[in-house]
């Protein structure tokens, strides 16, 4: 396993573990990581070339925790599994390309984080230096290692792992409110209109992509923990959806954040004709009033890639197929005193229909080919 840390430590970071708790399952997320100080060298080669497949838990670090004591010291707070697609040196840096999978959250954090200290210190967990929670030059930020989530009873799973790590951070001093920034926690999902079965993605390159139907009809759920409803119940935010020209939203699409914990349903259609089959949800979250507080949320966009109904290719090979068996039936002709039998008609048509039958699959794929629209 490869345990990927992030202490969100500057805004893009904590935007980064805001897109962890926020993608659908399969989708991909990007962490990246400094090569000098943050990566093992001892690892560095094994981490570059680790084999895609490998599990992978995505681990918040609270750098400002204090215990009961007084104490400052480093929290530790799982959030997600993983798959690693891929992993990308470039610049100094090494980028891993992870597919997420299931939530997780333990329900004992004091005790998990003692099993991750026992496990990964000697490795060089990150951990509080000079007392001082600014220090960056702290520790590994990516190790590999064996799994410390082997026993299954004690960690949350879905919702509950989500709500229960969003309680946690909610608390934390790189993720909590402030006078000057609201923080939306957010989860979505897309499935079939009307609350049909939730979608998942296909992972193409190092994205996740779902595959949408020309024509049909689709509902994008987020489910969401807006903080600042706690301490006031006027405290309110927004959340602008932008989508590719493939698709189509309500006149009145944006989604209202008005209450702690909330779920909106978003209706998007998909058009019958499109000239892109690339297509996309994008997030951007303000605040309501022009004075009220920033909004900070997570932005990693949706991949969509819209594509023809199977039953619209099947339709049309059958209308090929008849019109390519007509058109050969039309031509044929019998010898003089051939009886006009069926059998006849369909030995005298063979070459006929031979060639013709090669032209309608010629024409087939051209179609596919070349993603025109036949209805």
């Amino acid at each position: 396993m490869i345990y990927l840390f992030n202490s969100g430590f500057r805004d893009l970071y904590r935007v980064n573990v805001l897109n962890t708790l926020l993608l659908p399952t399969g989708c991909c997320n990007q962490y990246r990581y400094r090569i000098e100080g943050y990566i093992p060298p001892a690892e560095h080669q094994a981490l570059k070339e680790a084999r895609r497949g490998e599990d992978v838990a995505i681990i918040f670090i609270d750098r400002y925790y204090r215990t009961a004591a007084g104490h400052g010291e480093y929290r530790f707070h799982p959030l997600r599994f993983g798959k690693l697609v891929t992993t990308e040196e470039t610049g100094g840096y090494l980028h891993f390309h992870v597919e997420l999978g299931d939530l997780v959250y333990p329900t004992d954090v004091g005790a998990f984080n003692a099993r991750l200290h026992e496990a990964l210190s000697a490795r060089g967990l990150p951990q509080l230096t000079g007392n001082d929670p600014a220090q960056t030059h702290d520790g590994y930020y990516a190790i590999p290692a064996g799994s410390v989530f082997l026993q299954k009873a004690n960690f949350r799973s879905g919702d509950d792992a989500w709500t229960a790590a969003v309680e946690a951070l909610q608390q934390t001093t790189a993720l909590k409110d402030s006078p000057n920034e609201r923080v939306v926690f957010a989860r979505a999902d897309l499935q079939e209109s009307g609350g049909g079965k939730v979608l998942r993605p296909k992972v193409v390159g190092t994205s996740g992509v779902f595959r949408l139907l020309k024509g049909a009809k689709y509902d994008f759920v987020l489910s969401y923990r807006f903080p600042a409803q706690l301490q006031d119940q006027q405290a309110t935010a927004q959340l602008k959806l932008g989508i590719g020209e493939s698709l189509r939203l309500p006149a009145q699409s944006a989604v209202s954040i008005n209450s702690h914990n909330d779920k909106a349903t978003v209706p998007i259609a998909v058009k019958k004709h499109v000239e892109d089959e690339h297509a996309g949800i994008t997030f951007t979250w303000a605040p309501t009033a022009a004075n009220d507080p920033s909004v900070l949320g997570a932005t990693h966009s949706i991949d969509i890639h819209v594509k023809e109904s199977s039953a619209v290719w099947v339709q049309l090979g059958v209308a090929v197929a008849l019109y390519t068996l007509l058109e050969s039936l039309r031509s044929v002709s019998l010898a003089e005193g051939q009886p006009a039998r069926l059998s006849n008609i369909l030995a005298a048509a063979g070459p006929q229909l031979l060639v013709g039958f090669g032209k309608a699959l010629t024409l087939l794929w051209m179609i596919r080919l070349f993603g025109k629209k036949v209805v």
